[in-house]
C-alpha cells in the first residue's frame, strides 16, 4: 500500500482510484500505520533510555528487562 500510495504522490483520491477501495477504507489503513509507526518510535525511544539508565549504572539489567516486558504488554506487543 505505501509504494501505490508514493505512486500516486501522496494523494488519497488518487490512491482510491487506483486501487477501488474507498476513501474511507484507505484512510482507515492509512492510519493504522501511522499509529504502528509511532508505537514502534516509543518502543525504540523507551528501549533506548532503558539502556541508558543501565549504562549508567542507575538500574540493574534485570530490573531494565522487567521494565521493558511490562512496557511491552501494556501496548500490547507482547
Amino acid at each position: 500500500m505505501i509504494r501505490e500510495f508514493i505512486e500516486v504522490d501522496f494523494k488519497i483520491n488518487h490512491y482510491q482510484k487506483k486501487s477501488g477501495e474507498s476513501y474511507f477504507v484507505a484512510k482507515k489503513k492509512l492510519n493504522l500505520i501511522r499509529q504502528k509507526i509511532a508505537t514502534s518510535q516509543n518502543k525504540a525511544e523507551f528501549k533506548e533510555y532503558l539502556d541508558f539508565l543501565v549504562y549508567e549504572k542507575v538500574i540493574r539489567p534485570s530490573i531494565a528487562e522487567v521494565i521493558y516486558k511490562k512496557h511491552l504488554a501494556e501496548i500490547g506487543e507482547l
